[in-house]
């Protein structure tokens, strides 16, 4: 289970999932009553990262964040936010990992590891070592 941290408009999203980019691409289709007023249904949810945790972390996380609380699991996105998260151990943030090293962290390789052997790159690299890791196998 994680914390993740997704970011709307003016917005970051402070949520607890067992899987964060699923629950990050399903973040507006809810009800209009749990998110604020002005993000329109189905705006497009940007997922910053997230780190283990269970309900108890995510509570702890709208407590140290509560000065920049807006509503239910809304705060504003801010940097002290952004940094609540940057701060956590074995956060995973997504701007930080190469699509390789993030698809390595999402079937379980521990965040440092999956930096390590697939290190941020362009895109074009990313998808040369992904068609040349399907010629392989």
């Amino acid at each position: 289970m994680s914390v993740y941290f997704a970011s709307v408009g003016l917005y970051m999203k402070v949520g607890y999932s067992k899987d964060p980019v699923g629950r990050a691409a399903s973040l507006t289709t809810g009800k209009a009553q749990y998110r604020p007023a002005d993000i329109e249904r189905g705006a497009h949810a940007d997922l910053i990262g997230w780190f283990p945790g269970d309900h108890a972390a995510e509570r702890a996380a709208h407590m140290a964040l509560g000065r920049k609380h807006v509503m239910c699991e809304w705060f504003i996105d801010c940097p002290e936010v952004r940094d609540y998260l940057r701060y956590q151990d074995d956060a995973v943030l997504v701007h930080e990992l190469s699509a390789l090293a993030l698809l390595a962290v999402l079937r379980g390789l521990p965040v440092a590891d999956a930096a390590t052997t697939y290190p941020l790159g362009s895109m074009d690299e990313a998808l040369d070592a992904m068609a040349a890791a399907r010629r392989a196998s």
